[in-house]
């Protein structure tokens, strides 16, 4: 991803997605032009646009899409009081939930793919392994029952599902668990299973094997109070080891967080 600028009839700082000349394997541009299309098929404001595609000279493929000016999700939200922070994590749920009405699973929901800019919009960016639930016949599926951690395909282990971990079906239930990992962080300042020098194997076995501790007894201070009760109950609902005993969707999640914030 490059920085680039417009120059023709005005000036605009955009994004610059190009794979590398060295990259250009089959899976590699069936995996860059799903991407592309993906965002062109999404509008949303706290989704990051898409502006225009085509290919270089060298035929390398490329998309320019809008320019973020933002910081980490988890690192906007550390500054803020409880209650902006769920607001903020809801406009989240909003953008989630118009790509599932898409048909399109993110997999992919961490901080550093949702950006928070100045004047306090999310956006969420990066839908490079986001995954289309009505697969054309005959894609292959790169997922399956390893064993490896290692070898499971792009995800980030510490946002990943339970399932993504097993190599099972993705679903909209996926994105509803990243959410509950995000969810989980911004309440209470650690990861539901964040353990001092965890290895990565180990951390893949307790995300499919441990159930997580509420966020009210790992957070400090007042904010464990705000979260005893409704808000652990959403969180740990959102972090079910099942995919059908989440919720059944990020707007169901929000309304969730609503109830709560309107007491």
């Amino acid at each position: 991803m490059y920085l680039a600028e417009r120059e023709d009839h005005f000036k605009q700082r955009v994004a610059l997605k190009m794979i590398h000349p060295g990259r250009t394997t089959d899976a590699v541009l069936q995996r860059f032009y799903a991407e592309r299309q993906i965002l062109a098929d999404l509008d949303h404001p706290h989704i990051a646009r898409i502006f225009d595609g085509g290919a270089t000279h060298g035929t390398l493929p490329y998309f320019v899409m809008e320019y973020v000016d933002g910081e980490p999700f988890d690192t906007a939200c550390a500054r803020l009081a409880l209650r902006e922070r769920l607001q903020l994590f809801q406009k989240v749920c909003a953008a989630v939930h118009h790509a599932h009405r898409s048909l399109i699973v993110h997999r992919d929901l961490k901080p550093s793919n949702i950006l928070v800019t100045a004047d306090g919009e999310p956006k969420l960016l990066d839908f490079g392994i986001a995954k289309l639930l009505h697969r054309d016949p005959g894609e292959v599926e790169e997922s399956s029952r390893r064993s490896d951690p290692s070898d499971r395909g792009p995800m980030t282990i510490a946002f990943s599902s339970p399932e993504q971990l097993r190599g099972d079906p993705v679903t909209i239930g996926t994105d509803i668990y990243s959410l509950g990992v995000l969810l989980y962080k911004i309440s209470s300042g650690r990861h539901p299973h964040q353990k001092p020098n965890i290895s990565l194997a180990d951390l893949v076995l307790a995300i499919r094997n441990e159930e997580p501790v509420p966020p009210s007894q790992v957070a400090g201070g007042e904010i464990a109070g705000r979260l005893a009760g409704d808000l652990d109950a959403v969180v740990l609902k959102t972090l079910n080891k099942r995919p059908e005993d989440r919720y059944d969707s990020a707007a169901q999640l929000a309304e969730e967080i609503q109830l709560h914030l309107d007491d």
